[in-house]
């Protein structure tokens, strides 16, 4: 029996339109990012958006990530931004030249990789630093 007598017209109707809504959902996630949030805009791998594409990231937000990742151990040098450039650790428009940003999963030990994060958050900290204007 083939699918059309078993279903009819209209139940291969609907079996089309379920194919094609989790095609549609399947594509949807891989062009994101895998299931990255749409509302973003950067790319996947940091260091690689360009000044039309870059998402505008708050103080907070790069606080935020700062906190989760960097104040158990520079707790001093990291309470602010203006902490941060004090101490030469930031360099306004120039993530590259910032130590904050370079030391990103470089460091070793023999527990393994430390000063290291989600690609995610090492974007937050990269176009950041990116949008940063200098004083």
């Amino acid at each position: 029996m083939s699918a059309l007598q078993r279903y009819g017209r209209a139940g291969m109707a609907l079996k089309a339109a379920v194919v094609g809504v989790v095609a549609g959902c399947f594509f949807l996630l891989v062009c994101t990012g895998q299931g990255q949030s749409l509302r973003s805009t950067t790319s996947s791998r940091p260091g690689t958006t360009s000044a039309t594409t870059q998402a505008q990231v708050s103080e907070k937000d790069f606080m935020k990530v700062m906190d989760q990742h960097c104040v158990g151990c520079h707790r001093n040098q990291c309470k602010s931004v203006q902490d941060l450039e004090k101490v030469h650790w930031l360099v306004p428009g120039k993530p590259e030249a910032s130590p904050v940003y370079k030391v990103i999963g470089v460091h070793k030990n023999p527990k393994g990789i430390y000063h290291n994060m989600p690609a995610a958050d090492k974007q937050v900290i990269f176009d950041f630093i990116k949008q940063m204007k200098s004083n």
